[in-house]
C-alpha cells in the first residue's frame, strides 16, 4: 500500500511539474510570438525605406547621366525607359 501511495504521489508532483513548465511554455510562446510581430514590423519599414533609397539611387544616377551633356543619347534612352515605366503604372491603374 505504501508503494501505491508513494507512486501516486510521484505522479501527481511529474503532473504539477509538468503544468509549471506548461505554463512557462505558453508565456515564453506568448513573449515569442509579439517579438515576432514586432520585427515584422521592422522588416516592413526597413523594406519601405530600402524602396525610397533605391529610387533616390536611381534618380541620382539619371540625374548624374543629364548633367554631362555630351551622352544625350543615353539620356534619351533612359528619359524614354522611364516614360514607358510610368506609361505601364498607368495602365494597371486603369484596369
Amino acid at each position: 500500500m505504501k508503494d501505491l501511495g508513494l507512486l501516486i504521489k510521484n505522479i501527481e508532483d511529474r503532473a504539477r511539474n509538468l503544468k509549471v513548465k506548461l505554463l512557462r511554455y505558453e508565456s515564453e510562446n506568448s513573449r515569442l510570438a509579439d517579438e515576432k510581430v514586432r520585427l515584422q514590423a521592422i522588416i516592413g519599414q526597413q523594406d519601405g525605406q530600402i524602396r525610397q533609397l533605391e529610387e533616390k539611387i536611381k534618380m541620382l544616377k539619371i540625374a548624374q547621366g543629364l548633367g554631362k551633356g555630351k551622352d544625350t543619347t543615353r539620356a534619351k534612352l533612359k528619359i524614354n525607359e522611364l516614360i514607358r515605366e510610368v506609361d505601364k503604372c498607368i495602365n494597371l491603374l486603369n484596369k
